[in-house]
């Protein structure tokens, strides 16, 4: 009877033993759903660079495309807004003047986002101006880029931008441990909101015919639209075309899964966001498709894990021994 007892309790400490062999290396929801401070400081500083080229690309037409004097006047766009919700301060002026002031107090909001001064306001100003400047001239909307960018800068004034390596943690005479993990419901948010990105995109691809035939590449680098001349090159070969096409659709798949592994999240999360950087920098070499691949990547540096900046750092501080 004694070794019968033995032989159940040993067999429950074997089961229970892999269990908890199994519990020590998941990684916990803090880990998957929360940002290191490192990214979350890289991130800001390509945030406000994000404002700067939309601001910088805009302006070189600013007469043309956002006064009165231009190719849509605030008459015609009131007479023909279907939209209620849209708010944009940049209607209340048709002047030049007026406009480029409003472009300058959004560039001053982005400066202050990348030195990290009075970051929340900065976050903010940048967000409105930002709506406000794309629904003065709906006609040159960039589509997916300009969503993407206003969902970054939203979700962005709930997280903590400004607490580290910043001008407003600077006057703070608390210093905040940069190796604290920051986990939040804004956290979630934005991470969430960067993969059901690429989750939609996948969807939309596998209901498409010429993603599923393995033509759909081919036929973008095609389009003297969006064609760079790395495109045209690439047209060269045929069966790397298709290729591809496979690996885009895939990796768009699989990636979003890879991203909250909840096993080796560490490594296995910084080779996902090196493959979607990677496939981010090779569409921005083939295409003409504005500023949607920075946006794209830029969201890609949240996800940066505190396991690849200590290997960083432990590297570099090997190389300096």
């Amino acid at each position: 009877m004694s070794s019968k007892l033995e032989l159940s309790t040993q067999k429950g400490s074997g089961y229970w033993g892999k269990v908890k062999t199994i519990q020590a290396h998941l990684t916990s929801p803090r880990e998957l759903l929360g940002i290191d401070p490192r990214s979350l400081v890289l991130f800001r500083v390509a945030l406000a660079l994000l404002v700067f080229n939309d601001l910088s690309t805009r302006a070189i037409d600013l007469t043309v495309f956002y006064t009165d004097q231009g190719a849509l006047p605030r008459a015609v766009l009131l007479g023909v807004k279907s939209n209620p919700f849209a708010i944009s301060v940049h209607l209340m002026s048709g002047t030049v003047f007026a406009q480029r002031s409003l472009f300058l107090l959004e560039a001053l909001c982005a400066l202050g986002l990348l030195l990290g001064l009075w970051t929340r306001w900065m976050t903010f100003g940048c967000w409105f101006l930002t709506i406000s400047l794309q629904d003065r001239n709906p006609l040159i909307a960039m589509g997916g880029a300009d969503t993407y960018l206003r969902l970054l800068l939203f979700w962005s004034l709930f997280l903590p931008l400004g607490k580290y390596f910043s001008l407003d943690a600077a006057t703070e005479s608390v210093r905040e441990n940069v190796r604290r993990r920051i986990f939040g419901w804004g956290t979630a948010a934005i991470l969430l909101q960067c993969t059901i990105v690429y989750l939609m995109t996948a969807a939309l691809k596998w209901r498409t015919e010429l993603w599923q035939q393995g033509m759909a590449v081919q036929q973008v680098l095609s389009n003297d639209i969006y064609a760079k001349p790395v495109a045209e090159l690439l047209l060269r070969f045929p069966a790397m075309v298709r290729f591809l096409n496979g690996a885009v659709l895939g990796f768009e798949t699989l990636g979003p899964a890879l991203l909250f592994f909840p096993f080796f999240t560490g490594p296995v999360r910084t080779l996902a966001v090196f493959g979607f950087l990677f496939m981010h920098l090779c569409f921005y070499l083939c295409l003409n498709i504005y500023s949607f691949q920075m946006i794209s990547a830029a969201a890609m540096l949240l996800f940066l894990p505190s396991w690849f900046w200590d290997k960083l750092a432990s590297r570099h501080s090997r190389m300096a021994a």
